[in-house]
């Protein structure tokens, strides 16, 4: 699935890590955001998730969260129907020195 990672500022961590928490409807609350109703939300790192994003379209274009993987929200409902608790997820890759900004 084509997904969102984190901005240069909020990078998305790499490495091997297991979803240890899977929450279906979330609220995530920051200093420039507040969006609620977040679905399917699978934490592989406190305060990471992989989860549905209704704010944006930009999967697999360009960088758009705080560190959280996005995906669309069907794509994500899947994900989250095949993932359990103790399953190992690999995020691998390198952010872009700058966000790319769409014209």
């Amino acid at each position: 699935f084509p997904v969102s990672t984190g901005n240069p500022w909020t990078p998305t961590p790499a490495g091997e890590f297991v979803i240890d928490r899977m929450i279906p409807n979330k609220r995530y609350v920051g200093v420039d955001y507040d969006l609620s109703n977040v679905k399917w939300n699978m934490r592989f790192k406190p305060m990471y998730y992989i989860h549905a994003a209704y704010w944006h379209a930009s999967f697999g274009v360009r960088t758009m969260s705080h560190g959280c993987v996005n995906m669309k929200e069907s794509d994500a409902n899947i994900l989250y129907q095949y993932v359990e608790p103790g399953m190992m997820v690999k995020i691998y890759g390198t952010t872009p020195p700058r966000r790319v900004v769409e014209v």
